[in-house]
């Protein structure tokens, strides 16, 4: 932890926060993201009062913790990274930086929705950009979270492996399922991404991301109407077990598309595609 000074800025604007040992270009925390230190003085402090600050010379408050009785962690409050360790309650956000130069409170906010079972990221104040899908192997929408960041939501870091020996006793070992050095970040351009640190290359490389395109987009519409089935620029697989009384031709046909979540509902979309296909 530590003032840092973001690059390619004209005035001084000095904040506090945290960066890894091996990339101190990637800031995961930072106190005062809407109230710089505009000068080269500054100081961080735990006051008499218990609570953490970040004061110029003259004392000027630029951050300060308000806990009272309570312990405040910055893992309990983070801006716009999520990272091993933290589990995502239903009060949590993380809130993108204005831009790469600038980490005051941006314009997307990714959040869980309020049944946890699904996670959304809002075009703030309340505007939805993305939605992940249902839990639901049924379910027409495609943008499911990777297992591995829903993994990291939930804090769930370890798993037991279970495999049969030759002699047909069982053996069991904890393997882990989140890796140590990830991290889920709320861009500033409006897209949700999880990361992981290669060792072999010593930067980050992209595993997942949403929304991955238009399609991805909720209530996405192109110049203002509805989309239909094969707007998007690729398509997803469903396999559709077709009736007898519904369509000629018997057994499983596969039929891709991709659409919007929010511009249709399954039954909709089913239709449209019932009414539409002929097979031989």
């Amino acid at each position: 932890m530590g003032f840092f000074l973001l690059e390619n800025t004209l005035d001084v604007r000095r904040y506090v926060g945290i960066w890894y040992k091996e990339d101190a270009q990637t800031v995961v925390w930072v106190a005062n993201r809407d109230k710089p230190v505009l000068d080269s003085t500054g100081v961080v402090t735990v006051a008499e009062d218990g609570n953490f600050k970040v004061l110029n010379k003259d004392g000027t408050v630029y951050f300060t913790t308000s806990t009272g009785s309570m312990l405040w962690q910055s893992f309990d409050n983070p801006t716009d990274t999520f990272l091993p360790g933290m589990k995502m309650g239903t009060d949590m956000k993380l809130t993108s930086w204005k831009s790469a130069t600038d980490p005051g409170p941006g314009s997307f906010q990714f959040q869980p929705e309020q049944d946890s079972t699904r996670y959304s990221i809002l075009n703030r104040p309340a505007t939805y950009l993305w939605k992940s899908a249902k839990p639901s192997t049924n379910s027409f929408d495609d943008n499911h979270m990777s297992l591995n960041a829903f993994s990291f939501l939930s804090n769930i870091t370890t798993q037991k492996q279970y495999r049969r020996l030759p002699n047909g006793t069982i053996s069991s070992e904890t393997v882990s399922v989140v890796d140590p050095n990830s991290r889920l970040v709320m861009g500033h351009s409006g897209k949700l991404q999880y990361l992981s640190w290669s060792e072999v290359t010593n930067q980050w490389d992209l595993e997942w991301e949403e929304p991955k395109d238009n399609c991805s987009i909720y209530k996405f519409s192109n110049q203002g109407r509805d989309m239909g089935p094969q707007s998007c620029e690729y398509t997803r697989l469903l396999v559709w077990e077709t009736e007898p009384n519904n369509l000629r031709g018997e057994g499983t046909h596969n039929i891709s598309f991709r659409f919007s979540e929010g511009m249709f509902s399954g039954t909709q979309i089913v239709a449209q595609i019932a009414c539409s296909m002929h097979f031989s």
